[in-house]
């Protein structure tokens, strides 16, 4: 009677442990599922990295032309010694001591040499719409930008100015100050040459 008595006091001691065991473990399932919602929502102010791929366009760097303008020359600094057709950026920057400009025009096929008349290069000779661009004023010590959208071809950059210097008529043209710049297609291989027939 005692071993019995005891046993029917000790059985709600068994329940209650074990109702405490399984709230014990309904609870930690439950704050785990609230921690891994937490972790996989954003808080606010945090903007998820993308997981999309930069664009082309992002990707592709500016064509960009640094000129400089000095007595008697303008020097080209680019990496390639050519551009890429598209917008293209032209850096002016005026070393000299004079004023000089900036005139682009696109070489026809049939024009390898461009002719001079009175003393300065004859820009009637190139059909209108070969005349890209033309700065006329770029001051002594100063820079300027021009953005120029521009299709495959070879150009031609020079200063045209003509000035009267202590008696001499000074051609900026004829001194040296012209340059060419070649515009290779956009779809066209690094290594490969300027025109794909060749």
């Amino acid at each position: 009677m005692e071993i019995g008595s005891l046993m029917a006091d000790y059985r709600p001691h068994l329940v209650m442990q074990r109702s405490v065991h399984i709230t014990f473990y309904l609870l930690l399932a439950a704050v785990s599922i609230s921690l891994g919602s937490c972790s996989l929502a954003p808080s606010k102010g945090v903007t998820p990295r993308s997981t999309k791929p930069p664009s082309s366009r992002q990707q592709t760097p500016t064509n960009t032309v640094i000129l400089h303008f000095d007595d008697w020359a303008i020097t080209r600094q680019d990496s390639n010694g050519w551009m890429t057709a598209g917008d293209i950026v032209f850096r002016l920057i005026n070393d000299s001591d004079r004023r000089h400009e900036f005139v682009i025009v696109w070489l026809p096929e049939h024009i390898s040499h461009p002719e001079v008349y009175q003393g300065r290069l004859d820009e009637e000779q190139f059909p209108q719409n070969r005349r890209i661009s033309e700065l006329e004023d770029l001051p002594a010590h100063t820079e300027s930008t021009q953005r120029l959208h521009l299709p495959a071809g070879d150009y031609l950059i020079f200063c045209n100015i003509v000035e009267q210097q202590e008696g001499l008529i000074i051609n900026h043209y004829m001194q040296g100050m012209h340059t060419r710049l070649e515009v290779r297609p956009a779809s066209i291989d690094k290594t490969g040459p300027a025109n794909p027939g060749e």
